[in-house]
């Protein structure tokens, strides 16, 4: 045999067997092992957006929920209206003035929709209800309201109707203000159409209404037990002596 003819025969002899040999690999299931391979991992640039492994947020671990929103409630729409200075309170009267509210006077949410604040006042007796103070725009006119809140009070026998009836007429930031101040037994109109009416002996009211010179009207009204009224008779004339304009600093 020629040398030449001699190597092609021994060439394609190893070709086959390498065959053979990968063939069987395959069918006895004998693994196979590749090259070690090298992964190079660029670093991130600068510009490039950072990433969250999510794999890592476990319920010990993982992001805090959003915080939820407080909910918008009557009474504290009233409260944001307010405005703290030095243990007072601002409050706005029918978008037109404000006066400074006593700390001690409790926020409450308005018995009825046209009331647009109203506050107790605590009493210092034990057992004893409460005063109420509302705040409130209306119609009819001054002489007519004072009327109706007279009305609303019985003279006990021999009370001294001028002195159970006070009325008087002051002037602020060039608005007038009516003052009145009524004592004796308070006829108070409860249920929803104000159809009935409870007897509160020994009641008092101090009255207010704002007449502006445009006509418009804003009523001020400040009743509960005697002792209770006039424990804060000076506090409610101070709030009325506090009227502003609102906005105005």
């Amino acid at each position: 045999m020629k040398p030449a003819k001699h190597l092609l025969v021994v060439g394609a002899a190893i070709l086959l067997s390498l065959n053979v040999s990968c063939r069987d690999a395959q069918q006895t299931g004998v693994p196979y092992e590749p090259q070690e391979t090298v992964i190079i991992r660029s670093e991130p640039s600068a510009n490039a957006p950072a990433t969250v492994d999510s794999s890592e947020e476990t319920p010990e671990t993982g992001p805090l929920p959003p915080k939820p929103e407080t909910p918008i409630t009557a009474e504290n729409r009233k409260d944001a209206d307010a405005e703290t200075t030095q243990g007072a309170r601002e409050i706005v009267l029918g978008k037109r003035f404000k006066v400074t509210i006593p700390q001690h006077w409790v926020s409450k949410i308005p018995a009825v929709p046209f009331i647009e604040h109203e506050f107790a006042v605590p009493s210092t007796l034990e057992g004893e209800p409460d005063a109420r103070i509302t705040f409130m725009t209306a119609g009819g006119g001054v002489k007519a309201n004072i009327e109706r809140w007279v009305r609303q009070f019985r003279l006990s026998p021999g009370q001294d109707e001028s002195k159970a009836i006070v009325q008087k007429q002051l002037e602020t930031i060039g608005q007038k203000v009516h003052i009145v101040d009524v004592s004796g037994t308070y006829l108070e109109p409860v249920g929803p159409t104000m159809e009935r009416v409870i007897e509160r002996t020994g009641y008092r009211m101090l009255g207010a209404i704002i007449e502006c010179n445009d006509g418009f009207l804003y009523f001020v009204k400040f009743y509960g037990p005697e002792k209770t009224v006039a424990e804060n008779e000076s506090a409610f004339h101070a709030m009325i002596d506090s009227l502003q304009v609102a906005g105005s600093r």
